[in-house]
């Protein structure tokens, strides 16, 4: 920033200084040649060290420098500061770089320092000096020749100054820099010597010193009064760093001015190449240099965050500086290069201020303005973080906290003016001093804000000036530039409120003539609170409004009933409040879809009947994906064919391949079921295509027995066979070999022991309940031979008591399982007609890319047919679920909840989402291209685990360009597109083909890779 001197009088301020000066500084060949100050007090002042012997430090080794070593052992300082010593004390010495190369001397007095007796003489705050400034349009800055040496120590305590160099031990005879008392002891003689005159149109910080005036007559008549007391006390000044009679100057790292306070542009340059952070201590430095200048940046503790979290030594330090923290970097310079002009504040009783403040789940921040005649214009910038016991706080509370902390760090600002306007955007805080029921927490902030309530006025940011700003002079532009203030402050106003107070003369509850009308209700301004709550009258519009924005907008995100009522019962009351706000969230149609249900499971327990005779009713299931292995018929197999009988657990397993067919798979029923035990009469299962086909259901109609298949995605229907899975992978866990290509050989003994142990549901083993007898096995060789000898009908009887023992046993384990289970679950039933939601847990669904983001239920279908208590047709899925059995689980269903009309009638519902999207683009829009390919899971294919397949990303041909459609489609869709032929000439094919995941996958199906297709010319999908 250039400065600037009036043409009539630069000379003068020119010819004045330098000729005052000149006696002074009349050293051009030795300018360190130094006087000192001639005070009577300066002795007795500068006796600061104690007695005690400090312990000499290690002596410091020069480095080899490319800069001329100093010709002598005190370069840089002369006979009048320095002497040869013979002191028992002797501090090491260290040489500095400076800016222009040259060598500076550095003595080490840490050790004297640390048994020094300190002097807590103060130093002058910064940000106080410059409020004298107020005002003032002429500046001179004088800077003193090297300030502590103009300053004499006491004889007694020179030798304690004694340093060592390579030529001697050399000692001061005047004050030394590095001393712990040196800055306190200068400071006061200083102050001494200025002392007429300070605060008055001098301020000084040691050596700095700065002369302010409002007139030319006056600042000419105060650099005479300074430099006649310099030439008093004999301190002499160096001309190349003061400036005269200047309408701007730098300042203690600042740049003054008539027009306020700006941060040095030659000292917030060098941020503009300082470096990305590589660790803690540099962004310690970082951190501290901008610092400095945080009354200048809106937000710093917020936008500093990132970087502060870096330097906490609990956390290591990332080798990679983490986005956010580059972020906070970026705009801290960015901050710092584009500072604005702060205002020097005029104090005083007659003084008026405006204050606002905001708070977030990050920080707090403040901001003070004054008004000198061209608008409001920034004094000063606030801002801290949160502790982690204030990131508790409620909103409320946030704010007042915000308050709190701002007009204690103003307090001397705001504690003598006339009057200061506060703003917030929390409504309820405008009547905290009339707020009857206050926490401890809130009762020690009103005792703090009490000593203000005379001299300021709250106003609610959304209240004042509607339409404008608060003042007329503050435009959208420096509202922007402070705080994260409430965008309504700056936008046109929701004319709300002024719908409700029309709506008031509509509801006979707040008429006049209402002889009950609560008399707490009281009425400001044209409308009715409740407490500090606005009435809203009994207008479904209004209602409507409020309930949307309080749970619809993106910015509340839909919250349950009780947040949504806490948030509007903050502002807002009615009668019978709570009954409209959960009505209105229970019947949400996004919440239906998108919430997880936390309540317990639907539907009761209902367990199989007991079969009265062994093996009419069986259950059976595979067991897929093991291992290869060989049996003695050396066949290799990899998967296991499992029946049980319901009544005595007796199971049977076979080997298989995976890729059984259904054919294949009723000669294995009939081999080993049907053979040995007759025809069940009902078979469960779960709906493994194989069993689901056409074939199994016409084979078990003709040989007259029931298919009882488990619900869509509810394998408990089949539990008892998921349960005997579990303990024959067990069994053969025990003992198969490392490569586990055994386990065929094994299944045989593994059934056996399976069925010779007790089981628990039945407290009898599978063999004696279905045979009448234990088996033998080897360890029963060794027991005492049995030699009684019973009969047939013996036999028969006892096996008839086992069996009804058996189902005694299994009516008292159904009976357990049924409480314990419906602990933990409620009843829910529907009829033929209801409404229902069905839950997107466990669908395939490739309309969503993300599981995580997709609804948890998708809504609404209709009950066609009850099949059970627990089980449910559904009237029609979609073309995205048709592969999926329509009868559902209980469980996997919830009720749906309609808007009330007749409470809500203007709500506007959700159009109901496409169940596959596809659909209505295939039908409404021909293919424009193909733009990529991928491997994924075909969604609509029937084997177990879902195969894969190639995928296609169509882009489809829509009215406007700008708005593209693209979905992904499996390739048997568009084999005849003439786009799929363009796109296997495309680079994109050729570079897909050469992925290892093509290769790999052409290998594994080379039916479901493009293959030599005649093209017909087709625009639309097939």
């Amino acid at each position: 920033m250039m400065t600037h001197r009036s043409s009539a009088s630069s000379s003068t301020y020119r010819v004045a200084s330098r000729h005052h000066y000149q006696q002074r500084d009349s050293r051009p060949d030795d300018p360190m040649e130094l006087g000192a100050i001639s005070t009577e007090r300066h002795h007795q002042s500068n006796r600061f060290v104690s007695n005690r012997s400090a312990t000499p430090g290690p002596s410091h080794r020069r480095s080899t420098t490319p800069a001329p070593p100093p010709r002598t052992p005190t370069a840089g300082l002369t006979k009048l500061t320095t002497r040869p010593s013979s002191s028992e004390y002797g501090a090491p010495v260290l040489f500095a770089r400076k800016p222009d190369g040259s060598l500076r001397l550095c003595i080490d007095y840490r050790s004297l320092n640390a048994q020094t007796i300190k002097d807590r003489g103060p130093l002058p705050l910064t940000s106080e000096l410059f409020d004298h400034l107020h005002g003032a349009k002429y500046f001179t800055s004088l800077d003193l020749w090297s300030g502590y040496h103009q300053c004499l120590i006491h004889p007694d305590d020179s030798h304690k100054t004694a340093f060592r160099t390579r030529y001697g031990l050399y000692e001061f005879t005047v004050m030394p820099f590095g001393l712990t008392n040196a800055p306190a002891a200068f400071m006061r003689q200083m102050s001494h010597v200025l002392k007429a005159y300070l605060d008055k149109f001098v301020v000084c910080y040691l050596d700095d010193v700065l002369i302010y005036s409002k007139t030319e007559a006056e600042h000419l008549q105060h650099i005479k009064l300074v430099l006649e007391a310099f030439d008093r006390c004999n301190l002499k000044v160096k001309l190349p760093k003061c400036s005269f009679a200047t309408s701007s100057t730098r300042f203690l790292g600042y740049l003054v001015s008539s027009q306020g306070l700006a941060a040095d542009p030659k000292k917030t340059v060098a941020v503009a190449d300082w470096p990305l952070p590589s660790d803690i201590t540099s962004v310690r430095s970082f951190l501290g240099f901008t610092g400095f200048y945080r009354r200048f940046i809106r937000d710093y503790a917020k936008i500093a965050a990132p970087l502060t979290d870096l330097t906490r030594s609990t956390v290591p330090f990332p080798p990679i500086l983490p986005p956010s923290a580059v972020d906070s970097f970026n705009q801290l310079k960015t901050a710092l290069l584009s500072a604005p002009l702060l205002l020097i504040p005029h104090t005083g009783p007659d003084s008026t201020f405006i204050l606002y403040t905001d708070a977030s789940t990050l920080g707090l921040g403040a901001v003070l303005l004054q008004d000198q005649g061209q608008g409001p214009q920034p004094v000063c910038y606030e801002s801290r973080k949160l502790t982690p016991a204030e990131r508790n706080y409620s909103t409320h509370e946030l704010e007042l906290l915000a308050i709190v902390h701002a007009v204690k760090i103003f307090r001397h600002y705001l504690e003598g003016c006339q009057h200061f306007t506060l703003f917030t955007d929390h409504h309820s805080l405008r009547y905290f001093f009339t707020q009857k029921d206050l926490s401890r927490r809130q009762v020690l902030w009103a005792q703090d804000l009490a000593v203000y309530q005379p001299n300021m006025s709250i106003i609610f940011k959304d209240d004042s000036q509607p339409h404008s700003p608060p003042s007329p002079a503050i435009s959208s532009l420096l509202l922007n530039q402070l705080l994260d203030l409430c965008p309504t402050h700056v936008l046109h106003a929701d004319p709300l409120l002024d719908d409700i107070k029309a709506a008031y003369a509509l509801d006979p509850f707040y008429a006049d003539s209402n002889p009950r009308r609560p008399k707490y209700l009281l009425c400001r301004d044209s409308l009715w609170y409740f407490k500090d709550r606005i009435c809203v009258p009994s207008d479904p519009a209004l209602r409507l409004r409020l309930l949307h924005e309080y749970h619809g907008t993106p910015t509340s995100g839909h919250p349950g009933y009780l947040k949504t009522l806490n948030s509007i019962a903050s502002h807002y009351w009615w009668p019978r409040m709570t009954r409209t706000v959960k009505s209105y969230v229970s019947s949400c149609a996004t919440c239906q879809r998108i919430k997880p249900s936390t309540q317990l499971p639907p539907g009761l327990l209902q367990p199989h009947v007991v079969p009265v005779r062994p093996w009419s009713h069986v259950s059976m299931d595979l067991i897929t994906d093991l291992p290869k292995s060989q049996c003695h018929d050396t066949l290799s197999y990899d998967s296991i064919v499992t029946f049980v009988d319901m009544l005595t657990k007796q199971a049977i397993f076979v080997h298989a391949n995976k890729s059984i067919t259904s054919q294949q798979l009723a000669h294995v029923f009939i081999d080993h079921v049907f053979s040995k035990h007759g025809l069940p009469s009902v078979v469960v299962s779960d709906r493994d295509p194989r069993i689901t086909s056409e074939f199994w259901q016409t084979l078990f109609t003709q040989l007259g027995s029931k298919l009882n298949l488990s619900t869509a995605h509810h394998p408990q229907t089949d539990g008892q066979t998921e349960i005997t899975h579990r303990t024959i992978e067990q069994i053969l866990r025990a003992y198969v070999s490392p490569q586990h290509n055994d386990w065929a050989t094994w299944l045989p003994l593994a059934e056996f022991a399976y069925n010779s142990h007790v089981h628990s549901s039945t407290q009898q083993t599978p063999f004696l309940a279905n045979y009448g007898f234990h088996p033998t096995t080897p360890s029963s060789l060794l027991l005492p031979p049995d030699t009684t000898n019973p009969d047939a009908t013996s036999f028969l009887d006892n096996l008839k008591d086992v069996q009804n023992s058996i189902r005694h046993q299994l009516d008292l384990d159904k009976a357990r399982q049924e409480t314990q289970a419906n602990r933990s679950r409620r009843p829910l039933t529907f009829t033929v007609g209801d409404r229902v939601r069905l839950s997107s847990n466990h669908l395939t669904l490739v309309e969503y890319p993300s599981s995580k983001l997709r609804p948890r239920f998708l809504r609404p279908f209709i009950i066609n047919n009850v099949i059970s208590l627990v089980a449910y047709r559904l009237l029609t899925l979609p073309t995205a679920l048709s592969h999926i059995h329509p009868v559902f689980h209980v469980s996997r269903l919830l009720p749906w909840n309609d808007n009330p009309t007749s409470e809500f009638p203007q709500r506007d519902t959700p159009s109901q989402p496409l169940a596959n999207p596809r659909d209505y683009v295939r039908n409404a829009h021909p293919v424009h291209s193909i733009l990529d390919c991928r491997i994924q899971t075909d969604p609509d294919s029937r084997a177990r685990p879902k195969s894969k397949c190639l995928f296609f990303k169509v882009r489809w041909s829509t009215p406007n360009p700008d708005q593209p459609i693209d979905t992904w489609e499996p390739m048997r869709s568009l084999t005849k597109l003439t786009a799929f032929k363009d796109f296997l000439s495309s680079p994109t094919w050729s570079t897909f083909v050469q992925t290892p995941a093509y290769l790999c996958f052409a290998r594994l199906y080379k039916t479901k890779i493009p293959k030599v297709v005649h093209f017909a010319v087709l625009d639309d999908p097939p």
